[in-house]
């Protein structure tokens, strides 16, 4: 069973629904914390 995912953005004091990598807007808690740590913890792309 997959839950909701959403991102927190302090600038905007606000969720924002997301995508998963999958396309999805549901998946595994897994999911969601390896999207998140993509998304926030990525390193600079040179």
């Amino acid at each position: 069973m997959g839950a909701g995912f959403a991102l927190y953005y302090a600038s905007s004091d606000r969720y924002e629904d997301s995508l998963l990598p999958a396309g999805t807007f549901i998946g595994t808690p897994e999911d969601a914390l390896d999207c998140a740590c993509q998304l926030h913890l990525a390193g600079p792309e040179l």
